[in-house]
């Protein structure tokens, strides 16, 4: 590839040791690392779109505010790791990204949802993998015809995916 088309980054701060001793730290140093490539990518003249979890609402940074406020307003697009498999309900899709969904459409921010198709015997409930087709679009119906759609649905782990399809009516 000449020239990429973006640049898409997924980093996962809570995984480091440091987030359970020193999170505000560990804040600090992700966002400066995430401002050097949105610097980077507007140098370049490329969309910057970061990966995050769809909790980081709940966590602010040293300004206190939300921590996914403060990326939707940076990058080009944020997409919500927000694996579930039902859209209603207390842990539904809906209610999951419900505060993000609202920022990025009271700011005009882009907002993606991803779905997950990897085996996870510990949380079966975030995966489509064991799921039915039928049960794939019906989430995906119903977030596309919810009153704040997301701009679009990304599916995690390509091959996982094609697999689900195979294997699947």
């Amino acid at each position: 590839m000449q020239h990429p088309d973006g640049i898409s980054v997924d980093l996962e701060p809570y995984a480091l040791p440091e987030w359970t001793t020193n999170q505000s730290a560990v804040i600090a140093s992700y966002q400066r690392i995430l401002t050097a490539f949105q610097e980077r990518a507007t140098a370049e003249g490329l969309p910057l779109q970061l990966f995050l979890p769809f909790w980081f609402h709940t966590v602010t940074d040293v300004a206190g505010r939300p921590v996914s406020a403060w990326a939707m307003d940076l990058a080009s697009e944020v997409t919500l790791m927000s694996y579930r498999t039902v859209y209603g309900g207390g842990n539904g899709l809906s209610a999951i990204t419900l505060v993000d969904t609202l920022y990025a459409a009271n700011h005009q921010h882009n907002l993606s949802y991803a779905l997950e198709f990897t085996e996870l015997p510990e949380t079966p409930n975030i995966t489509f993998y064991g799921q039915s087709r039928q049960s794939l679009n019906q989430l995906v119906n119903q977030t596309m015809n919810s009153s704040f759609p997301p701009r679009a649905i990304v599916y995690h782990d390509f091959e996982a995916y094609q697999a689900f399809m195979q294997h699947t009516k």
